[in-house]
């Protein structure tokens, strides 16, 4: 006899939440409550997975390592096209005569060459495939680092030449503007009759 687990899941939700405020007065109390009734719903989801089931998850695990043949860049569980409906169908076929993951994928793998496969292996040519990115990315890495360095010598370079964070270069024209700023105050003041202190 199997039992609901949804409904006797919520059963007990139920029947804790009215019991536990009596039972369990405090935070931790209502924690552990919760965690027993969600390890309840666990096992309950666990045992409700049937054979077909597990099966056919792992026939869509194949249908995604498995590239369409007439469509571009799609696995058969991706393709609606009749050729990837036929390659599902054998993969369950295959699966249904007792054939491994890996029975399936050479199976194809021998018929439609390497290229078929989403992942191809990591061997002669196609080690290339397994190697250049993360080279690429290291590669990148080791590039914008290097480039944030010299950014920051060439900063903390120009902005200590003079020791206040005025460059050398830049101190002639930074005296003629806090000149005319200077000049610009004292006429202000005298204009308005502002007293300057």
């Amino acid at each position: 006899m199997q039992i609901n687990c949804n409904s006797l899941t919520g059963v007990l939700l139920i029947k804790i939440s009215l019991i536990a405020p009596n039972i369990v007065p405090n935070f931790i109390g209502y924690t552990i409550l919760l965690i027993l009734t969600l390890l309840i719903s666990i096992a309950c989801y666990s045992s409700e997975l049937t054979e077909s089931d597990i099966q056919e998850d792992l026939a869509r695990s194949i249908d995604q390592s498995i590239m369409c043949p007439v469509c571009p860049s799609e696995t058969i569980d991706e393709s609606q096209v009749p050729i990837a409906k036929q390659m599902r169908d054998i993969v369950r076929e295959k699966l249904a005569l007792g054939e491994t993951k890996e029975d399936i994928l050479s199976y194809f793998s021998e018929r439609y060459g390497d290229a078929i496969l989403a992942k191809p292996p990591a061997k002669g040519f196609n080690i290339i495939v397994w190697i250049i990115p993360p080279v690429v990315i290291a590669l990148g890495i080791i590039l914008m680092l290097v480039v944030i360095r010299s950014m920051r010598n060439t900063v903390s370079e120009v902005g200590n030449e003079t020791g206040d964070g005025r460059s050398i270069e830049l101190e002639p024209y930074l005296e003629i503007v806090d000149t005319n700023i200077a000049k610009l105050k004292r006429e202000f003041y005298d204009e308005f009759g502002v007293d300057r202190n």
